[in-house]
C-alpha cells in the first residue's frame, strides 16, 4: 500500500483529529514493538492496552496490507509522511457547548464524511458560550450559529423589546 492508501484506510473510520493522532501513536507503538521487541499479533498487543473499544475496533479493522506496508527501514519515514499529509486534509473545527461521547463523535464524523468530504477530520472543541448552537470553522471561515452570538449581535434590539414589554406591563 502507498502512504496515501494507508491514510485513506485510517480515515475511513477515524472521525476526529484527536482520534487520528491517538491511533497513529498506537500504530507507531505497535510497529516498534513488532520490529524491535517481539513479533506478536495486533490483537495480543491491543489486549495489553487500556483502550476504548472504538480505538481497538478501528485498528483491528484496518486490513493486513496496511500493517505489512511498513518495514523496519521505512517505518518512521512513512509515519512521518502520513502525519504530515494530514495537514492537507480538510479540517472542520466545531465549537459546541457540550462534551461529546464516542458515539456522538462517530455520528458527527460520519455525517461530515458523507456530506462534506470523506477525507476530512473534525476538531471538536468544548465551548460553554455556544449555548443553543455551535460555531464552525471550515476553509478558514468562521461562522457562529449559537444563541449567544445572535443575542450579542442583536443586544440593542433585544433590550428595546424588553424595555417596551416592561413599559406595557408596568402597573
Amino acid at each position: 500500500m502507498t502512504d496515501d492508501q494507508i491514510l485513506n484506510t485510517i480515515l475511513k473510520n477515524t472521525y476526529t483529529k484527536s482520534s487520528f493522532f491517538k491511533r497513529m501513536n498506537i500504530l507507531r507503538r505497535y510497529l516498534e514493538h513488532y520490529f524491535f521487541k517481539e513479533k506478536i499479533p495486533l490483537e495480543k498487543f491491543l489486549a495489553n492496552l487500556n483502550l476504548p473499544p472504538q480505538d481497538k475496533e478501528a485498528l483491528l479493522s484496518w486490513n493486513k496490507d496496511l500493517y505489512s506496508s511498513f518495514t523496519l527501514y521505512t517505518l518512521y519515514k512513512q509515519l512521518d509522511h502520513i502525519s504530515k499529509a494530514i495537514k492537507t486534509i480538510p479540517n472542520i473545527t466545531l465549537y459546541i457547548p457540550i462534551d461529546t461521547t464516542p458515539e456522538d463523535r462517530e455520528k458527527l464524523g460520519s455525517w461530515v464524511k458523507e456530506n462534506i468530504s470523506i477525507r476530512s477530520l473534525l476538531d471538536l472543541r468544548h465551548d460553554p458560550k455556544r449555548i443553543g448552537g455551535a460555531a464552525v470553522v471550515y476553509n478558514n471561515i468562521y461562522r457562529d450559529f449559537s444563541l449567544h452570538h445572535f443575542m450579542t449581535k442583536n443586544k440593542n434590539e433585544i433590550m428595546g423589546i424588553l424595555d417596551d414589554y416592561q413599559i406595557k406591563t408596568a402597573p
